[in-house]
């Protein structure tokens, strides 16, 4: 496969002394829906590598197939990159910290990839990306689905297929989902925008608020919500 593949190219370049001198290296996490991959990240002139700690796995990725790059946080923390691929694979790795985010993404801009579109900027917000961007005249101009542009919130807003703790979300709209066709201009087909989910039914909503009047803990404070909608356990 793909991994054994790079894993044995890279062995027969140290083999023959073909290993690329490396612009940058820092150690880095790979993550993926189910497993975390500890090793190093290198970028070369020519490529990005990741390699496991035990050289057991790596990655080789040529600089010309990166079309995007952005930024991403991990476990709360402002310190990884998702890589978007020519052929629309993505790679989540985490850095550790903003600093070491911040050199390797300095180094790609220098090196200046062919495809590569530099979305990502340290201080840039979602709300700005999207207005940076023009998906959503293309939405309005009907050039994109519903579902395309969705995703695109989703991956502008730092969401990923990669992790988890951060996957995809999609809202929920409609309440009438018996009727075997449905009248768009009917303000009953909607659900209340107002409200969040947890709160359209009133008995639930009713426990939550009893809930949250009757917490008392010195140390956390009170909440409506114990967990978010978007979680590590309600996605698997």
């Amino acid at each position: 496969n793909e991994v054994m593949a790079a894993t044995a190219a890279l062995a027969v370049a140290a083999n023959l002394g073909e290993v690329k001198k490396s612009n940058h290296e820092c150690v880095a996490t790979m993550v993926t829906p189910l497993e975390l991959f500890a090793g190093k990240f290198a970028i070369s002139d020519s490529e990005m590598t990741f390699t496991t700690i035990d050289a057991s796995r790596a990655w080789v990725w040529p600089l010309e197939t990166l079309h995007q790059v952005q930024s991403r946080r991990y476990l709360l923390r402002r310190s990884a990159l998702e890589l978007f691929m020519l052929d629309r694979q993505t790679y989540f790795i985490d850095f550790g910290s903003a600093e070491q985010r911040r050199q390797v993404f300095r180094v790609l801009i220098k090196l200046r990839p062919k495809n590569f579109i530099p979305l990502y900027l340290e201080t840039s917000k979602p709300e700005a990306l999207l207005r940076k961007s023009d998906i959503t005249s293309r939405w309005i101009r009907r050039e994109i689905s519903n579902f395309d542009y969705l995703m695109a919130l989703n991956t502008l807003a730092g969401r990923s297929y990669q992790d988890i703790t951060q996957y995809p979300v999609f809202p929920w709209v409609i309440t009438d989902y018996t009727s075997e066709t449905l009248d768009l201009n009917d303000p009953a087909v909607y659900r209340d925008l107002r409200k969040p989910i947890g709160a359209l039914n009133p008995t639930r909503l009713e426990r939550i608020k009893e809930r949250y009047e009757f917490f008392d803990d010195p140390e956390i404070p009170k909440f409506h919500y114990g967990s978010h909608y978007s979680s590590s356990g309600t996605v698997l």
